[in-house]
């Protein structure tokens, strides 16, 4: 394959995931300055953090969860299973769930599983509508910014 011919790249890449991949640094500064709109609860009694999601969608978990090890003084671990695991459930543990589609059982299951651990008013989801600026028929390993 010719490394140049990049009329043959567009026709290997028809959602353009290697844009996307080099607009890494746009998709971080969107995710960032987006996050600093987000009003969050002070809580000071969370004791650890589970990451939860499947495929593509969770590896910015992986990606936080490596951040996060050397700088975090509490333990942030990512769950791609059913339910949660026993010792992560209760008052203590906040659960971040991703998914691409939204109806991800295995990560569906463990935000019901993190529900019933906790108060209603500690439960809190991202819908669809707010995503709706960021969505797009992109894989969701070429979004890594945005997650």
């Amino acid at each position: 394959m010719n490394l140049d011919d990049l009329d043959r790249f567009k026709q290997l890449d028809p959602y353009n995931t290697l844009g996307e991949i080099d607009n890494l640094p746009d998709q971080l500064g969107f995710a960032y300055q987006l996050g600093l709109k987000l009003a969050l609860p002070a809580w000071s009694d969370i004791r650890q953090v589970i990451i939860a999601g499947m495929g593509g969608s969770i590896i910015a978990g992986d990606l936080l969860a490596a951040y996060c090890a050397a700088l975090a003084p509490i333990p942030v671990s990512v769950h791609r299973d059913y339910d949660l695991p026993l010792f992560a459930r209760g008052e203590t543990t906040l659960v971040i769930c991703v998914s691409h589609s939204g109806d991800t059982e295995e990560t569906l299951s463990a935000f019901e599983a993190a529900r019933a651990a906790s108060k209603a008013e500690r439960v809190s989801s991202v819908s669809p509508e707010w995503e709706t600026q960021m969505t797009s028929v992109v894989s969701p390993r070429a979004k890594r910014g945005r997650s």
